[in-house]
């Protein structure tokens, strides 16, 4: 079975580093369905992605933000035909 953790947040953050966490959080609601704590997998499967669009190092967080947008609304879908194809 996999090690589930929970991030610990640290006492302070900047307002960017907030936004990247808020958007990494949406991205594995989106992906994994809303749960209290995600695998080690499932934070690497986002990493992962994040690497694949070349944005792992870019702190350029509106381009973070545009590509899980774009990966959320193609995981919406695919669950939506699967929903209504069986």
């Amino acid at each position: 079975m996999a090690k589930a953790y929970q991030r610990r947040q640290p006492d302070f953050v900047t307002d960017q580093e907030q936004r990247l966490l808020e958007i990494e959080d949406m991205r594995l609601v989106v992906k994994f369905g809303d749960k209290r704590r995600y695998s080690d997998q499932e934070r690497e499967a986002i990493h992962q992605e994040l690497v694949a669009a070349g944005l792992d190092d870019v702190r350029d967080l509106d381009a973070i933000e545009a590509v899980f947008r774009e990966l959320n609304a193609a995981d919406e879908v695919a669950a939506a035909r699967r929903y209504f194809s069986g």
